[in-house]
Order: C-alpha cells, then structure tokens, then sequence
C-alpha cells in the first residue's frame, strides 16, 4: 500500500501570510534567523516539503509541479487567497514552479540561490550530485531521490519564464553552487524581477549573513 502524502506545517505569528520554503535535505528550521526577524512583522507559515522534516516519505509524483502543488493546497486549507513567499534553494524552485501552475498565490516571491535545470550547477557541483544520484539508485531509495531532484531536475527553460507575471526579488552569491550566469538569465527572462547579486555571499547566507540578507528582503516586501 502506497503511503498518503502527508505534508506538515507550522503557523508563527499574525499578519500578512509569509511562506517560507525550504531547500533539498533541510526543514524548516533552516530559516531559524528568519523566523526571528519576521515573526512580529507577518504570519509565517513553515512548510516541510514531502520527504523533509515532519512531513512523511512518499515517493509518488516526486517533482518540482508536484511540490508546488502540495503549497497550493496547504494555501487552500489554509483559505489563504494570497501570500508572500521566501525559497531557498531547492525551495526557491519550487517557487517558481508555483509561479507558472498557481501564480494567483502569489504577491512577492523572493527567490534565494535557485536553479530551474540541472545545468545551472557549476560542473564540478552536478558531477558530485551526479555520482550521488547514481549510487544511491541502488542502496537508498530515499537519498537517491532526494539527489534525483537535484541532479535531474528540475525541466524548465528560460523561455518558461517569461509566463511569469509575479513580482520577484532574486538573491544569489557570487561564491555559489549556482552559476552566476545561470542566475542572472532567470532573472532575465522573470519580467518583473530584481536581481541582487552579492561578491561575498555563498549557497548558505541565510545562515551565514543573516542581518544582511533579513534587511535586503524586508526591504523588498514593504
């Protein structure tokens, strides 16, 4: 029997719906610095994506549109109509897959060290994925698919960027996993985007640089 997918949250605080949407093998707890900057300003709202944290393993339909999906119906329990989104990561691509499937969700969506293809890795960082991916196939099913969303996925073009009507902010770092190339493209091809690419920011300034990266977003979603 196939386990029900089961997607777990939290509610902190009163306001504005914040989403916040974490990247590959983290929780929510990965925002700890964020929570406390936001939490007497919005009401956040902390997904655990499937197969993270609270939220149970279920390998059916294991993909960006899907995880996507799981968003839009937790908004819809929710009766949230609208709301404002930070993603990092992993959590930034199902971002703006939601963007093109659900954009009516969002207001501002701010996009942190986000890739939409494989490719948008530095060489050196998909080869290393790549090999995980691969040996994982054949000794843990968990792990191979978490690499399987990093290293195959996701199946975007540019050009499916430009169907993006929302309001975006998009953060990434010159010492990225990401391709700074690759970064400065989807923001081109995201109409209404802003880009803020910093000399000194890695793949984990939300931990790392906090205060600045807090103030940059706050900033934007005024």
């Amino acid at each position: 029997m196939k386990n029900k997918r089961q997607v777990r949250y939290k509610i902190i605080g009163e306001g504005k719906p914040l989403v916040f949407l974490h990247g590959n093998g983290e929780d929510s707890n990965i925002f700890i610095n964020q929570i406390d900057y936001f939490k007497d300003k919005y009401q956040l709202i902390l997904i655990d994506t499937v197969m993270h944290g609270m939220s149970n393993n279920s390998y059916a339909k294991y993909n960006f549109f899907e995880l996507a999906s799981d968003v839009s119906n937790i908004l819809a329990k929710l009766n949230i109509k609208k709301a404002s989104f930070i993603g990092f990561s992993d959590g930034a691509n199902i971002l703006y897959h939601l963007a093109l499937k659900h954009g009516n969700l969002i207001d501002k969506g701010v996009a942190i060290s986000g890739n939409i293809n494989p490719f948008g890795f530095k060489l050196s960082v998909l080869l290393a994925i790549k090999i995980k991916e691969y040996f994982y196939f054949f000794f843990n099913r968990k792990k191979y698919y978490l690499y399987y969303l990093m290293g195959s996925n996701p199946k975007l073009k540019y050009s499916d960027l430009s169907k993006i009507d929302n309001n975006f902010l998009i953060i990434a770092g010159e010492k990225e996993e990401i391709k700074k190339s690759h970064t400065k493209k989807i923001s081109e091809n995201i109409k209404n985007s802003k880009l803020v690419l910093k000399s000194d920011f890695d793949h984990f300034a939300i931990t790392k640089k906090p205060l600045i990266i807090n103030e940059i977003i706050s900033d934007y979603l005024k």
